[in-house]
Parts: C-alpha cells; sequence; structure tokens
C-alpha cells in the first residue's frame, strides 16, 4: 500500500515537472519563431538576448532541477 502511494505521488510530480517543462518550451518556441519575423538585425539581436536567452536560461535550469530531483530520489529510494 504504501508503495502504490509512493508511486502515484512520484508519478504526480513527474506529470508536473512534465507540463512545467512543455510551458517553458513552448514559451522558448513562441519567443524565437517571433524573433525570425523581424527583420531588422539589430531588433532581432535584441530581443534574442531580452527575451530568448531569459527564457532559455529558465528552461536548461529547469531540465537541471528535474535532474537533480529525480537523481535524489533514486539515491534515497536506494
Amino acid at each position: 500500500m504504501i508503495i502504490v502511494k509512493e508511486i502515484d505521488i512520484l508519478q504526480s510530480n513527474m506529470d508536473k515537472e512534465n507540463m512545467e517543462k512543455d510551458i517553458i518550451r513552448n514559451k522558448l518556441k513562441d519567443e524565437i519563431e517571433n524573433v525570425l519575423e523581424i527583420d531588422d538585425e539589430d531588433d532581432k539581436i535584441y530581443n534574442i538576448i531580452s527575451k530568448v536567452k531569459p527564457i532559455s536560461e529558465l528552461y536548461q535550469n529547469t531540465l537541471e532541477l528535474i535532474e537533480e530531483d529525480n537523481n535524489f530520489r533514486v539515491k534515497r529510494n536506494k
């Protein structure tokens, strides 16, 4: 019974992590598409630096946090 409950909790956490990752990835994709539509190169560079880069960093940090959390869970369960 306890194992089933723990599995449900882990699955719920994974679902939440995947949803957060998808939201950030979609936002990043949208910003990249917006930048590609800009004709002026200076505006493109500005938008990449001001919008795309922070979202990209957030996405990367989220992936790292998920990986660290998953590694911790695996070690804890051994």
